[in-house]
C-alpha cells in the first residue's frame, strides 16, 4: 500500500469515526432518522476507507457496496456480517430519508448504531 493510500483510508475511517459520534449524539437528542442517516453515513465512509488501501472508488453507493462485496466480502477479508450490516443500513437509510410518513425508532436508530459501529471499529 503506497503512502497515498494510507493517508486517504485513514482520513476516511476518521471521518467515519466523526459521524458515528454525530450519530450517537442525533440518538441521545431524539432525532432518530438522522442518527440513522448518520450511522449509514459512518459506515459507507469505513466501506470507502478499506476501498482505498486498494486505490477503489466509486461514484455511486451501490458501487461502493457492490465494490466493498467483491474485494473483501467474498474473498473472506472482512465478514459477511460487515457486508451485510452495510446493504441493511443502506436499505434503512433509503427508508428513513424517503419514504413519506416513515418514521424511525429508538431501537431501529440505536441497531443502525450498532451495525455501524462494528463496520468502523
Amino acid at each position: 500500500m503506497t503512502e497515498e493510500q494510507r493517508a486517504v483510508a485513514r482520513w476516511r475511517i476518521e471521518n467515519a469515526r466523526r459521524t458515528l459520534e454525530d450519530g450517537g449524539f442525533l440518538a441521545t437528542r431524539g432525532s432518530f432518522r438522522s442518527s440513522l442517516n448518520r450511522s449509514y453515513y459512518a459506515a459507507f465512509y469505513a466501506a470507502r476507507a478499506l476501498l482505498a488501501t486498494r486505490s477503489l472508488d466509486s461514484a455511486k453507493h451501490s458501487g461502493v457496496i457492490a465494490l466493498l462485496d467483491r474485494e473483501f466480502v467474498k474473498p473472506g477479508t472482512i465478514e459477511r456480517e460487515h457486508g451485510k450490516a452495510l446493504h441493511d443500513l443502506f436499505d434503512s437509510r433509503q427508508e428513513g430519508d424517503y419514504a413519506d410518513m416513515q418514521e424511525v425508532s429508538r431501537g431501529e436508530a440505536e441497531r443502525a448504531l450498532l451495525l455501524a459501529g462494528a463496520l468502523v471499529h
